[in-house]
């Protein structure tokens, strides 16, 4: 950008001089808690809410979340939680949005389907399974992505016949069409 003359070349050198290299999130799950903790009661104190216990499988699910965002997204992803869980005490995965619980619930599908792990109660050797919700979620987003894909080669991407056929708003469309990154053909 410097050598196209779109970034100011002094700014560059100032900036490039002050480097913190700080690793990934998704490779340092520990902080993972320490960080929605911390943000969970800023929020809980900037918008005048009871202060939230955690559940312990909410914090499994973050830290099985790769975290592309890295800490921005955990903070947004924990203001949001709180808007999710209003005035409930304490905070669960089913607070999480779908796409993290989704994203648990393929790895421990995928655990389940090579049958790694059986634990021995007795004689008997039982595969471990995610939740019941976590399968139905799972199942659920596959499904309306695979639904909108369909219907966009349908529609030829036109979205006003999407709309009818499907029966949705145009907005709930578009925000599915984002949602799932599918495109219009």
């Amino acid at each position: 950008m410097v050598q196209s003359g779109q970034f100011r070349k002094d700014l560059f050198f100032r900036l490039r001089s002050a480097t913190i290299a700080l690793p990934p999130l998704r490779i340092r799950p520990k902080d993972i808690k320490d960080l929605a903790v911390h943000y969970v009661a800023k929020f809980c104190d900037r918008y005048e809410v009871e202060t939230k216990g955690f559940s312990s499988d909410f914090f499994e699910t973050l830290a099985s979340y790769d975290w592309p965002g890295n800490v921005r997204e955990l903070i947004h992803t924990v203001e949001r939680v709180l808007a999710t869980a209003r005035l409930e005490p304490t905070l669960f995965p089913r607070h999480l949005p779908t796409h993290i619980r989704v994203q648990k619930a393929r790895a421990l599908a995928g655990k389940t389907q090579t049958a790694v792990e059986k634990p021995k109660l007795g004689a008997l050797s039982v595969p471990i399974l995610p939740p019941l919700q976590e399968v139905r979620e799972a199942a659920l987003a596959k499904t309306e992505e695979r639904y909108l894909q369909d219907l966009m080669q349908i529609t030829g991407g036109t979205i006003k016949e999407a709309c009818r056929i499907s029966g949705i708003s145009r907005s709930r469309l578009y925000h599915l069409l984002q949602k799932y990154e599918v495109g219009r053909l």
